[in-house]
């Protein structure tokens, strides 16, 4: 599920990449949260640096098995990694959650 043909996608979006069992039962989801297109552009590293932090503290405020937000290599969105939150309804929720809330702010957290 890793790999995926960039000339077939149309950023933003958001979708399940990968799933990883643990021992215990619990399920490592790494999300996509794609932001531009591959490829084509990239977000400022200053403005993807910014988003990388707030974007995880704020979904750890409100959903704290969202517990990683990381900058893709190019440029040009997240991958966020949850426990057990396999559920695209329940990850689109919680990143609305969080940028709704990062919308109110009047600075970087």
């Amino acid at each position: 599920m890793a790999d995926l043909d960039h000339t077939t996608v149309q950023a933003p979006y958001l979708r399940l990449t990968d799933t990883h069992p643990t021992p215990n039962g619990d399920v490592i989801a790494l999300w996509d949260f794609r932001l531009t297109q591959p490829n084509q552009t990239r977000v400022d590293p200053h403005i993807m640096h910014s988003t990388e932090h707030a974007l995880i503290y704020a979904l750890r405020l409100f959903h704290p098995r969202a517990f990683l937000a990381a900058p893709m290599g190019c440029g040009t969105g997240l991958y966020i990694t949850a426990i057990n939150i396999t559920s695209y309804d329940e990850m689109e929720t919680n990143v609305v959650d969080a940028l709704t809330w990062l919308g109110t702010q009047k600075s970087v957290p």
